[in-house]
């Protein structure tokens, strides 16, 4: 007879392997509660920039250091997963992308238009300097 303590109460991932979808739906729910800093990060930033020119300096110090743009570069990629999720999540809604295989194709494409989204912003950020 198997004891009772070693046994899972309920399915997990012993049982049920990783699939992207499962990504997704974790993924969007840590990106959603990481904008909430990053947009911390950036009022403060326009808040400089409404006191004054020295305040104006400070940021543009402060955010201009390499370590703050690497990070701003992470941010912004939640931010792009979290909208390009958003939207599959969207089409969801209207009942569109639902079948099995359609949730993991439509989960690699919001992937993939997060990565280019997020070089193009980048690129153009750069561009711009």
């Amino acid at each position: 007879m198997q004891n009772k303590d070693t046994r899972p109460l309920s399915p997990h991932l012993q049982i049920y392997g990783w699939a992207v979808t499962m990504f997704m739906s974790t993924f969007h729910r840590i990106t959603g509660v990481a904008i909430v800093f990053g947009l911390m990060l950036v009022t403060a930033w326009l808040a400089l920039a409404s006191f004054s020119e020295d305040a104006w300096q400070l940021g543009q110090a402060i955010f201009g250091h390499w370590f703050v743009i690497l990070v701003m570069m992470g941010w912004s990629a939640t931010l792009f997963f979290h909208l390009c999720n958003g939207i599959r999540h969207l089409l969801a809604d209207l009942t569109i992308g639902l079948a099995k295989g359609a949730a993991s194709t439509t989960s690699w494409i919001a992937i993939f238009a997060t990565a280019v989204v997020w070089v193009v912003f980048w690129i153009a950020i750069f561009a711009v300097k």
